[in-house]
């Protein structure tokens, strides 16, 4: 899961891309235009603003950030009973 406002940040490209040459698949969680990321990640969830508009983008990732969390934190606490 690679998560970027503008989509573009260069570490989570190269993650993408390798990834992909290892056969695993990506999610990307992007804002903006979607950036790069946008066409390299096979899933996609885009918080579509203009340019600019990081604020909106941020809140969204971090309200799936808590979604997520909550979501493994619940699997973990049913494997050990």
């Amino acid at each position: 899961m690679l998560i970027s406002a503008s989509g573009n940040s260069k570490n989570l490209i190269n993650a993408a891309y390798y990834a992909k040459s290892d056969g695993l698949f990506s999610v990307g969680v992007v804002g903006l235009d979607g950036g790069k990321l946008k066409e390299i990640c096979d899933h996609v969830i885009h918080v579509q603003t203009i340019k600019g508009e990081y604020g909106v983008v941020e809140d969204i990732h971090l309200m799936f950030d808590h979604l997520v969390s909550e979501y493994l934190i619940n699997i973990f606490k049913n494997r050990e009973r």
